[in-house]
């Protein structure tokens, strides 16, 4: 998958990862992905954009994919799940994404 590093937003503080899609109504413009890294699991509450969830390794491998994640849910990678990256709708499916697919270039 060939994904560049500045379409990836990073969620390392409090209010990023506290925040991160809820509220919104549109897909932000300055990322193509939100990635929480040191997470196991997520939620959807109040998020109306039903984003795609990757559950990642600590390789960046997919563990589990979600597409289009309903809201007012918690949702649980599975073991060994380092992180999650929310893509918009539809994308994960768009990029040819499932499980066992190493996404190497994420953080170059």
């Amino acid at each position: 998958m060939n994904m560049e590093t500045s379409q990836i937003k990073v969620a390392r503080t409090y209010l990023v990862r506290l925040v991160g899609l809820m509220g919104r109504t549109q897909w932000p413009l300055d990322h193509q992905g939100l990635y929480f890294p040191s997470c196991g699991s997520v939620h959807t509450f109040f998020t109306f954009l039903r984003p795609d969830l990757l559950f990642l390794d600590k390789n960046n491998k997919i563990l589990r994919v979600v597409p289009s994640a309903k809201p007012w849910l918690i949702f649980f990678g599975p073991t060994h799940t380092y992180g999650c990256l929310e893509l918009p709708q539809g994308a994960s499916q768009q990029r040819g994404l499932r499980e066992g697919t190493t996404i190497d270039e994420l953080f170059q």
